[in-house]
């Protein structure tokens, strides 16, 4: 069976808290036997001092080891210089001689002796002193020091049990508070692999739980930002395909009729011209169409890295447009202006903006109003170079100018053929200015015209 994070915590505290209680409670039972004994033998060199010194005035050994037993609490031995027993308490050792004890052995070279010793089927401590006529020995038994043990380990270990049952509740709680935010983000990450990213966790603390879940909450948030634009790019891509399927066919359908007709050997000499200039005119409109086509894919590839920022003259780019305009247009009635002061300095690529503004003016130029004005207008607004191109024509619909940059996007498609148009001349004007680190929008009011506003970095 696999042990959940909660449940691998809550072993993991309650061996800690046991090995713990384990190490106190042994290092607390050995260290209390060992200050009661010391405690013990020190009460009783006490004693023995203090009695040593009137012992040796006192003649009746036997009723002086008896009072002092009682008043001492703890069994009294006399011993001669030759370590036979004078009196005692216990009255049994009278006339023996006791020549191995430690402790006496102790007294004589050192002052004071203390022993250890199993006298009676129990532990008993002794500690002895010299005397002028020999040695004094007090001695305890070590029962109730083993008794006063036994009764604090009891206790102890009623309380490691009260303090195990405790941390045992303290840590099912702690386990609880630590695992349920993580199983709630556990839900969540599983749900994020299911392909859900709608995921909201809203982190309610500032410790690392509410990090880790705002950050999970930060990646689902981006996670269906990307699939969104995925999803968006996916459809993108779909439309592409089938605007230059469409696009392909309709030139490529004409010039292959025209061949058909071309290769009749019996065909008037005036059809035959007429049809190799159809020929030569869808030609040069599916040409038009892959140079465009090219010309959007490497600046949606390498951007800013396809033109060339230097200082440019937009008044002389936009006079020199406005020109070439007039001469193309060839409509007398139509107003082609120039209002640009004599200088107007951008950081630009000249190439760049010369296509921006001939792609703008020959817009205008083919949706116009069949006459009217277009006015190619420039100045400076505080960083930046304004040029403006507006025109008098029949003007685009709100419905339409959100997705007026799009490839291939018309708002009249079949005006848009008729002027020869490839449906790509604004995406690549927008990815121009912005790989010269400018902004393009529009503005247009149906029946009265369109503006298309250029914003460039002014050089400094």
């Amino acid at each position: 069976m696999q042990l959940t994070f909660r449940s691998k915590l809550l072993a993991g505290q309650l061996v800690l808290v046991a090995l713990v209680m384990a190490i106190v409670t042994l290092t607390l039972d050995r260290s209390l036997s060992a200050d009661l004994r010391g405690q013990l033998e020190e009460r009783l060199l006490q004693q023995a001092l203090g009695s040593a010194s009137w012992i040796n005035q006192n003649r009746h050994p036997d009723k002086l080891v008896t009072r002092l037993a009682e008043s001492v609490g703890a069994d009294v031995t006399l011993f001669d210089r030759e370590g036979a027993v004078v009196a005692s308490s216990l009255g049994q050792f009278a006339g023996s001689t006791i020549v191995g004890g430690a402790e006496l052995v102790a007294a004589r070279e050192t002052g004071v002796g203390r022993a250890v010793r199993p006298l009676g089927g129990r532990d008993v401590a002794h500690v002895a002193v010299p005397t002028a006529t020999g040695l004094l020995r007090l001695s305890a038994p070590l029962s109730d020091i083993d008794s006063t043990v036994a009764e604090m380990r009891l206790r102890l270990l009623y309380a490691s049990l009260v303090g195990v049952l405790s941390s045992m509740i303290l840590v099912v709680g702690m386990s609880m508070l630590v695992a349920r935010p993580l199983r709630t983000m556990r839900q969540a990450a599983d749900r994020i692999a299911d392909g859900d990213y709608d995921v909201e966790l809203p982190p309610r603390t500032d410790d690392d739980f509410g990090k880790l879940a705002a950050s999970l909450g930060t990646l689902a948030s981006q996670l269906r930002g990307d699939m969104a634009r995925i999803e968006r790019l996916e459809r993108v891509r779909r439309d592409f395909v089938a605007n230059v399927s469409h696009e392909l066919r309709t030139p490529i359908t004409a010039i292959q009729g025209c061949a058909e007709i071309l290769m009749d050997a019996e065909a008037d000499p005036e059809e035959t011209r007429e049809f190799a200039e159809a020929c030569h005119r869808h030609a040069q409109r599916l040409g038009t169409l892959v140079a465009g086509l090219l010309r959007l894919s490497r600046l949606e590839a390498r951007g800013e890295e396809d033109v060339v920022v230097e200082p440019v003259d937009v008044t002389s780019i936009g006079r020199r447009v406005v020109e070439t305009a007039r001469a193309r247009a060839q409509q007398p009635e139509l107003d082609i202006r120039l209002d640009m002061p004599d200088e107007l300095i951008a950081a630009a690529d000249p190439l760049a903006v010369e296509q921006v503004l001939d792609n703008l003016v020959d817009n205008a130029i083919k949706y116009g109003a069949g006459g009217g004005v277009v006015i190619v207008a420039g100045a400076t607004e505080g960083d930046e170079v304004v040029v403006a191109v507006r025109d008098e024509g029949a003007g685009i619909g709100e419905e339409h100018l959100g997705r007026i940059f799009e490839r291939f996007y018309r708002a009249d498609a079949g005006r848009s053929r008729e002027h020869g148009g490839t449906g790509l001349g604004l995406s690549i004007t927008k990815r121009l200015v912005e790989a010269m680190g400018g902004t393009i929008d529009v503005e247009s009011t149906p029946g009265i015209g369109t503006r298309f506003t250029v914003r460039l970095p002014r050089d400094r």
